[in-house]
């Protein structure tokens, strides 16, 4: 049966996709993140997805996971594809850096990773500017790696996280449209909410501290996987 994986880094939307694309009748994406790096270094994790995609039922089945989880586990991105029969990509991310590094600072302090803060009140952090670099120099070198090993024949599908946050069903719909379905009384509902909204000079203590070309800095992966794999994706 058709694959189709949600590849995305932390903090960028993946959960919120996720559940409103499960709740087409003919898509499950497996709620268990299968290359958990929490988890420890696996036996056979190209095993382990294999056997997890294969207890799915739906026309389209996958799952997702984050190129840090790739690489954690010492998997090839293009063998991983290959060994599930992936068909379709969704490659999802944040432009914003800054925000992604943000808000997962803010989940690891306040241990809340998926609920929207209820109460209103603000939650801020402190960004060191060489926790920052290194990061954005993470970011860069995993995406990079991913398009060089890109596989031919599977199909990517570009979504931004700024795009899916401001206007979800025309994204959600332009991804089922890419993968062929139809959407036709579907009622899509999810049940993770976009968490600390506020600005982000709100919520870094020290944003006005931090060096202009990293704190303003911009991610674009799909020109970077365009850049470094191919032509034709």
């Amino acid at each position: 049966m058709p694959r189709v994986h949600l590849l995305s880094n932390p903090r960028s939307g993946s959960c919120y996709l996720h559940d409103l694309l499960n709740c087409h009748p003919e898509i499950e994406i497996a709620d268990d993140e299968l290359l958990d790096d929490q988890n420890g270094l696996l036996e056979n994790p190209l095993e382990l997805v294999q056997q997890s995609l294969a207890a799915l039922q739906s026309t389209f089945v996958g799952f997702k996971v984050f190129p840090e989880q790739v690489y954690f586990q010492g998997l090839d991105f293009g063998e991983l594809l290959q060994a599930t029969g992936t068909t379709h990509v969704i490659v999802l991310w944040r432009e914003g850096i800054l925000e992604a590094l943000t808000s997962r600072r803010i989940a690891v302090q306040t241990k809340e990773w998926y609920s929207l803060n209820k109460n209103g009140t603000t939650q801020k952090v402190t960004i060191c500017p060489k926790d920052l670099k290194t990061y954005i120099n993470k970011l860069y070198s995993d995406w990079e790696k991913i398009g060089i090993q890109w596989p031919v024949g599977v199909r990517p599908i570009f979504v931004k996280f700024e795009d899916l946050i401001s206007q979800p069903m025309e994204e959600v719909k332009r991804i089922l449209t890419e993968i062929g379905l139809t959407f036709d009384n579907v009622d899509f509902v999810a049940t993770s909410e976009r968490q600390n909204p506020a600005k982000i000079e709100d919520k870094v203590i020290n944003f006005h501290e931090l060096p202009p070309e990293h704190r303003d800095a911009k991610l674009n992966v799909e020109k970077i996987l365009r850049d470094k794999f191919i032509l034709s994706i």
